[in-house]
């Protein structure tokens, strides 16, 4: 039986297409920085730091000033995808040029101010800034540079774990006048 000279692209365009989808999961595994297996950060938020989470143990709390704690406290674990989109927008960063403590809006106050501690571990090193009564105001607000990508990675920070369903399930800031 002989072959259509006119099929004979079919054999071409499958291996094309496979060699192609080859390159392309290689290429994106060199770009894709490997996620240390020591990889964890936490991420402490809001008036009197009253948010955080600990990726380490996955203990999300929403409000720690509440008296009924618990029913403000739940479990986030990431999955690999989450730790190494995480993992990126940290490490791009780069913590360690940070000075320990750094208020991202140096222009604007406002009251109530916000406090901010972000810590991640990675290769056997631990990093930390501290961001203390700051001014509750959007990233974009921050000057150009590093403040800015340091505001900008903590509200992407915050908006991923306030999207996630586990935030979603806890219920709603208590508001106190005083």
């Amino acid at each position: 039986m002989k072959l259509d000279p006119h099929l004979y692209w079919i054999p071409l365009l499958i291996t094309a297409a496979a060699t192609f989808i080859a390159v392309f999961f290689l290429i994106r595994a060199a770009i894709r920085p490997k996620v240390p297996e020591d990889f964890s950060f936490t991420l402490t938020w809001g008036m009197n730091g009253i948010s955080s989470y600990d990726s380490t143990s996955g203990k999300l709390v929403k409000s720690s000033i509440e008296a009924d704690l618990e029913k403000y406290t739940t479990q986030l674990i990431l999955d690999e995808g989450q730790r190494a989109e995480i993992y990126r927008m940290l490490k791009s960063l780069r913590l360690e040029q940070y000075p320990g403590s750094l208020d991202p809006f140096p222009d604007h106050r406002s009251k109530p101010t916000t406090n901010i501690i972000l810590t991640m571990t990675a290769n056997g090193k631990t990093r930390s800034i501290v961001c203390h009564g700051i001014g509750l105001v959007p990233a974009d607000q921050a000057p150009e540079g590093a403040r800015r990508r340091l505001a900008e990675t903590i509200e992407s920070l915050i908006q991923f774990i306030a999207a996630t369903p586990e935030w979603q399930s806890l219920p709603p800031y208590k508001v106190y006048v005083s």
